[in-house]
């Protein structure tokens, strides 16, 4: 079962990552992200951590969405 949320950040990453990681924790894994749209599907939670890094080289690339293993 997939679940779409639509979220603006602005570029604070670091409520984006802890927003993330708090619906990891509830049992989604991120699949897609866009500009506004974040697309999760169904995982055992907390199996999953994000870590947000800031790439400014190229501002036509979104934010680097990893999951840290």
């Amino acid at each position: 079962m997939s679940k779409r949320c639509y979220r603006f950040y602005g570029g604070l990453l670091t409520s984006q990552e802890k927003w993330l990681n708090g619906m990891a924790e509830r049992g989604y894994r991120l699949i897609r992200a866009e500009k506004l749209l974040y697309e999760f599907e169904a995982c055992k939670p907390g199996q999953y951590q994000y870590r947000l890094e800031f790439v400014g080289r190229n501002r036509s690339l979104p934010p680097k969405i990893t999951p840290a293993f």
